[in-house]
């Protein structure tokens, strides 16, 4: 007789089943079987798990060393793309293009995460005072 083993999945490890679009990328690429815009699309899906991979992982080391150093990882590794970008882009000797892509990050980061606070907090809270009497004692 022969066993059946089941495979019980959670939630989030469906997210783990869109792994398999990175090989699949790969041979695409390297095949020339398809169109670049379709190799880019299923490169992108395949993102997507590996970004999962680089949350959690960065979450669960926050756990062990402490909320500054995950802090400090969580944004170092939220911004991987503008540094692969970034490599990419200096060997193949386009300097504006690594200079644009880090004035959008900076940019994204000042006032698209900042003003989406400052929205969300407005929803929660009618109005927000900062009392800054104790923290100009410290600036002194």
């Amino acid at each position: 007789m022969l066993g059946i083993t089941t495979i019980k999945l959670s939630k989030s490890s469906g997210v783990f089943l869109l792994l398999t679009f990175v090989p699949i990328a790969v041979a695409l690429e390297f095949l020339n079987a398809a169109d670049h815009i379709v190799i880019f699309i299923v490169a992108a899906v395949g993102l997507v798990p590996l970004a999962k991979l680089i949350g959690d992982s960065t979450e669960n080391l926050a756990i062990y060393y402490g909320s500054t150093s995950g802090s400090l990882l969580n944004v170092t590794f939220g911004n991987a793309a503008e540094i692969i970008i970034a490599i990419v882009a200096i060997n193949a000797g386009l300097l504006d293009l690594v200079k644009a892509s880090i004035t959008g990050a900076i940019l994204r980061n000042i006032l698209l995460i900042f003003g989406l606070s400052i929205i969300a907090g407005g929803f929660k809270h009618a109005l927000i005072l900062l009392e800054l009497d104790e923290y100009r004692q410290e600036l002194i």
